[in-house]
């Protein structure tokens, strides 16, 4: 087993957790092991009810136009326009 006098002392925040987690290596591994097997819980009891629409359309609405240009009469029809 390691002690203190085998690492350097840590000069910040990032390096103390590190040495932390190496001097309890147990502990860490059952603290993450227990957090995943929450979240593998949390997991399965999750309901799931959101689910797409994924029907048909029901409302279409055709546009029919008319341009008078120089006298002469241009008519044409939009594509249908979907409102939903």
């Amino acid at each position: 087993m390691h002690t203190n006098h085998d690492l350097p002392k840590p000069e910040g925040l990032f390096e103390r957790i590190i040495q932390f987690s190496i001097q309890n290596a147990i502990w860490v591994m059952l603290f993450v092991c227990t957090w995943i097997a929450v979240g593998v819980y949390s997991y399965q009891k999750l309901p799931i009810d959101a689910v797409p629409d994924i029907t048909n359309t029901q409302v279409h609405r055709a546009i029919s136009r008319t341009i008078h240009f120089f006298g002469i009469r241009f008519s044409f029809n939009d594509p249908l326009i979907n409102f939903t």
